[in-house]
């Protein structure tokens, strides 16, 4: 298992906002791993004026990524289609290849 340690410098944080900060940090990272899929056993966000610290223990040492696969606009489609799926899924036209799916071809990467 592994560990994740942040450690954030920052200008002296009012008490007050201190806790808000906590917060905010845990719960930003803790979405980030869970849309990533990354399982951990415990976090803790600890704070003091001028410090942020979070904290993850029991990572896995090793993260797959799924395959993720995305169908783009019809094979029949002007070219401004296809420009636009590139650009929106910020991709080269290399990345892309034809499959057929239910009597019509589309572009997917």
């Amino acid at each position: 298992m592994s560990e994740f340690f942040l450690e954030v410098f920052t200008e002296e944080i009012p008490a007050k906002l201190q806790n808000d900060a906590r917060n905010s940090l845990s719960y930003n990272f803790k979405k980030l791993f869970e849309e990533k899929k990354i399982k951990y056993k415990s976090s803790k966000v600890y704070s003091v004026p001028n410090r942020l610290v979070i904290f993850f223990d029991g990572l896995s040492k090793q993260i797959i990524f799924e395959k993720e696969e995305k169908r783009g606009p019809s094979t029949k489609s002007p070219k401004e289609a296809l420009d636009g799926f590139l650009r929106s899924n910020n991709i080269t036209e290399k990345e892309v290849y034809k499959k057929k799916q239910k009597r019509e071809n589309f572009t997917s990467f």
